[in-house]
């Protein structure tokens, strides 16, 4: 099974040092640097946690806006007729207008991911 870590909104990506035998992790989604580790599961999961709360208890401490993760959420405004459009393209693919643009959106990621490094 397959846990994801989440505390307060923020995630976790955790990575294995094999020959070290600990287990590393970063918040995901900010750009402020925070990091964490363990040696066992339960032992990362509280130390994820202890450095989320850390790095909230720090922003408030010294008066910086802490960093929000995306939440996933866009909202996009465009033309009727645009809307109108896609519509018709996501209705004869079977899919909705979400999961079409957002592939769309993906497709370009991808693109720009390899251009800006």
């Amino acid at each position: 099974m397959i846990r994801n870590l989440k505390h307060k909104g923020y995630h976790g990506k955790v990575s294995v040092d094999v020959d070290n035998g600990i287990l590393h992790g970063t918040v995901l989604g900010i750009q402020d640097v925070v990091t964490f580790e363990g040696t066992t599961v339960p032992e990362l999961v509280k130390a994820f946690e202890e450095s989320v709360d850390e790095y909230l208890a720090f922003c408030a401490e010294v008066g910086h806006t802490p960093e929000k993760p995306p939440s996933g959420r866009l909202l996009v405004r465009m033309k009727p007729t645009l809307h109108g459009r896609l519509s018709a393209i996501a209705n004869a693919k079977g899919v909705s207008v979400n999961r079409l643009v957002v592939g769309c959106l993906e497709r370009e990621a991808v693109q720009e991911s390899d251009l800006v490094g």
